[in-house]
């Protein structure tokens, strides 16, 4: 077993790196992944010198990197050798970065992002011992990267995968083994560690607070990649402190609370937390924050469609999250639970409406959902699946075909409707069942019904309906009139409405207009054909009723001019 770089580009050198291979793996995991990393390599350093603020290394370029083989376990796969990546080198020894991922199987991401995202970390480790001052690195350890040092690398490595491979849902990870830090103090104690400044290196609750923080200090305070790397010291409160000009008394307060009111966990007897909490990207942040509740209106426990409740966070959450719900009026409607799944920014559950005693007619219900403090409420009518129950419909004439159309005219056709439909909320698959007394109707089911033919003047018609919601909600509504004849008077008052209507029409051809602003010129002239449209019709209308007037005038010996 031996390191090669047989048949790479150029013997596996680019301009400040050099490659060699295992020439035991594959070729996918060794060849071809050595080539697709020396494409990228160059640009990736230039990303760690951007960051570093151009510091530079404390020895030479270039840096070797070695892809190596992982033991694995025959008989499962699994690895049983050293997943991942180190590095050594100093002064006259040159730097080097080997990275072990063997042939293991991707779970998630492909093995470029994965050597890739190790390469980072490692190099950005050597960048931060380049700060040295004196002796002193704010980011490095007497012997290694230490904790401050180990959780800014594998922030940046993290923050390199979101730059250079948009959409990432996870980190890049392989079979038996796990990228994520962060969870493992998310599902502790939760102890505080942003005060320690030690060699500790180890993915343990230390490092994984301490990586959590640095997400907290860029997602959710908003603090630059840059900002955070120039403010280095001794611990990481005090990193928090030149940051925000606060107290480093108060870094762990104000990020704890934080994470505890957006992701509560508690101990159960054998000291398991729940619940877990495994952030796919390494981060919870930034936190997400109750936004609104929305719950079907109007309901009754006789219903064909489910009613439901919808809450609705300010942006997608990065892991599950729970919503506590209560009800005002458990008897009338228990409170549901609800959780908001990652990477969603709102949830739907169904709720259930209990059946009512006898007498019951209607209630408020007040639903709140409760979650990191913040409260929302939704305001639920329960009805009973009886026409007492609403408010009674009111049926009148449709005028939305001409608002002059005298009423309740003998002969004459008339459309009826509900003016009032807003009384069942949604409106949506509303089903009508009219009947009518006194005249034939032309159907009975419709949202609206037509009397073609209303009986002679003086004759009484009642027109009924029922309106039933897919909830199961009714209502009912009567009207009742008696027919007139087309008299003087009635023709009168039509032309009157006429030609009032014919008034408000406002005629204007626009003044002279730049050429330029032919299309204005256009819309202009459709609104003027449109105006002179209507004025033929009214006009129409106008001469109709003065000829019914005439034959009204005629038989009553009038001469009408």
């Amino acid at each position: 077993m031996t390191f090669t770089s047989k048949d790479l580009p150029n013997g596996g050198h680019t301009q400040f790196f050099t490659f060699q291979y295992n020439d035991t793996l594959s070729q996918a995991r060794g060849l071809d992944l050595a080539k697709t990393m020396m494409a990228d390599c160059d640009s990736d350093l230039q990303q760690i010198v951007n960051w570093f603020s151009g510091r530079s290394l404390d020895t030479v370029l270039p840096i070797n990197i070695f892809i190596d083989t992982v033991a694995t376990d025959p008989n499962t796969g699994a690895a049983t050798g050293f997943v991942g990546a180190s590095w050594s080198g100093y002064g006259l020894v040159p730097l080097n970065v080997t990275i072990s991922l063997g042939e293991l199987a991707m779970t998630s991401g492909t093995a470029p992002m994965f050597a890739r995202g190790l390469m980072v970390a490692e190099v950005t480790e050597m960048y931060m011992r380049g700060m040295a001052t004196l002796g002193f690195s704010p980011w490095f350890g007497n012997l290694d990267e230490g904790n401050k040092g180990e959780a800014l690398s594998r922030f940046l490595s993290t923050q390199f995968l979101l730059k250079n491979f948009p959409g990432i849902a996870a980190l890049p990870s392989v079979f038996s083994t796990s990228p994520l830090t962060t969870n493992v103090w998310l599902n502790s104690p939760r102890a505080n560690f942003l005060d320690a400044a030690d060699d500790d290196t180890a993915p343990d609750p230390e490092i994984a607070c301490c990586t959590l923080f640095l997400f907290y200090l860029h997602d959710q305070l908003g603090f630059r990649i840059e900002d955070i790397i120039n403010a280095g010291a001794h611990t990481l409160s005090q990193v928090y402190a030149n940051l925000t000009g606060d107290s480093a008394s108060n870094a762990f307060t104000k990020f704890s609370s934080l994470v505890n009111s957006h992701y509560p966990h508690a101990a159960d007897q054998f000291g398991f937390f729940s619940p877990s909490y495994n952030p796919p990207l390494d981060t919870v942040f930034p936190v997400r924050n109750l936004a609104a509740l929305v719950a079907t209106p109007i309901v009754t426990w006789v219903s064909s469609t489910q009613p439901v409740l919808n809450v609705l966070l300010d942006g997608p959450t990065p892991v599950p999250v729970a919503i506590a719900l209560s009800s005002d009026h458990p008897n009338i409607i228990p409170a549901p639970s609800l959780g908001v799944s990652a990477t969603q920014a709102s949830s739907t559950t169904p709720f259930t409406v209990k059946p009512q005693p006898a007498g019951f007619l209607n209630q408020p219900v007040t639903l709140t959902a409760t979650y990191a403090g913040v409260q929302r409420t939704a305001l639920v009518m329960v009805f009973a699946p009886t026409a007492a129950a609403l408010p009674a419909l009111q049926i009148d004439v449709d005028r939305s075909a001409d608002l002059c159309q005298p009423l309740f005219v003998d002969g004459s056709s008339q459309t009826f409707g509900v003016t009032n439909l807003s009384v069942f909320g949604a409106q949506a698959g509303l089903v009508f069942a009219w009947s009518v007394t006194g005249a034939t109707p032309d159907a009975t089911n419709g949202q609206t019904v037509t009397l073609s033919k209303l009986p002679a003047a003086g004759n009484t018609v009642e027109i009924d309906v029922t309106v039933t919601s897919p909830q199961g909600l009714q209502a009912k509504g009567s009207l009742s009139f008696k027919t007139v004849a087309l008299d003087f008077k009635v023709l009168q008052g039509e032309l009157v409405c006429r030609m009032s209507k014919l008034r408000t029409i406002n005629l204007s051809i626009a003044p002279w207009i730049p050429i330029e602003k032919g299309g204005l010129v256009r819309e202009q002239l459709g609104l003027l054909d449109r105006q002179l449209t209507s004025v033929s019709r009214a006009t129409r209308s106008m001469t109709q009723v003065m000829e019914q007037m005439r034959e009204q005038a005629a038989k009553a010996g009038t001469n009408l001019r």
